[in-house]
C-alpha cells in the first residue's frame, strides 16, 4: 500500500479509519527523572499509525503535514524472525491533540470507542482543568494577588 488517493476534505475521516485498524492512542503519566525529581511528572498523549509500506508512512506524514501543519515522527522497526520492518508514524502530544480534534470533529462519525474513549477522556480532562485554572486565576485578580 501507498498513497490513497482521498480528497482532502475527506481524509480526516480516513485517517480515523487507519489509526482504528493500525493504530493507537496512548495517554498516560510520564515521570522523565524519576531519581533526580521523583514528583515531576507530566501527561502523555500520542498518536500511533503503523505499516509495513514506508511510501504509505510517508504520505499519510505529509498529508499531516500540509493539513494541519503538524510533523510526525518515523521509526523503523525490525520484528524479530521478520525480513520487513514495520514502520511507525507517531505524533507527539501537540500534534496529536491537533490531529485528534480534526479526526474526531463530528459527533455521528464512525469510531471505534475505545480509542475515541482515550481522547475523549483526556480532551474532558484538560478541559476541566483550563476552566479550574481560569477560575482560580479570576478569584486572585478580585484578591488583587498576582499570581506566581
Amino acid at each position: 500500500m501507498g498513497e490513497l488517493h482521498v480528497p482532502d476534505e475527506c481524509f480526516f475521516d480516513c485517517a480515523r479509519g487507519l489509526l482504528d485498524g493500525d493504530g493507537s492512542i496512548s495517554n498516560f503519566e510520564h515521570a522523565p527523572t524519576p531519581r533526580q525529581y521523583p514528583a515531576y511528572r507530566y501527561e502523555r498523549l500520542l498518536v500511533k499509525f503503523h505499516s509495513a509500506s514506508r511510501a504509505h508512512i510517508d504520505w499519510l506524514r505529509d498529508t499531516v503535514l500540509r493539513l494541519v501543519e503538524r510533523r510526525g515522527y518515523i521509526a523503523a522497526n525490525q520484528p524479530e524472525g521478520r525480513s520487513n520492518p514495520v514502520y511507525v508514524l507517531t505524533y507527539g502530544k501537540h500534534a496529536s491533540i491537533a490531529l485528534l480534534e480534526q479526526m474526531y470533529r463530528s459527533a455521528d462519525s464512525p469510531r471505534l470507542m475505545r480509542k475515541y474513549e482515550i481522547w475523549r477522556a483526556y480532551r474532558d480532562r484538560q478541559m476541566h482543568s483550563n476552566v479550574r485554572s481560569l477560575a482560580i486565576r479570576a478569584q486572585l485578580r478580585t484578591m488583587d494577588v498576582t499570581p506566581t
